[in-house]
């Protein structure tokens, strides 16, 4: 019981990083979207905020 109840809290654990993980990257998406619109540059925009070139080229 005690096991099941360990794997229990582990997936608990693991589905509350996912969820956090994901809304970090909604919110520096959207601070890249505003960004883009205010004319920052690709590369500054990765830089500042750790997202790829090519994710950058996605929200365009």
């Amino acid at each position: 019981m005690e096991k099941g109840l360990e794997k229990g809290l582990e997936k608990g654990r693991q589905e509350e990083r996912a969820k956090a993980e994901a809304e970090k990257l909604a919110d520096k998406q959207s601070s890249a979207r505003k960004m883009l619109e205010s004319g920052f540059d690709d590369e500054m925009i990765a830089d500042i905020l750790g997202l790829s070139l090519k994710e950058i080229e996605k929200l365009k």
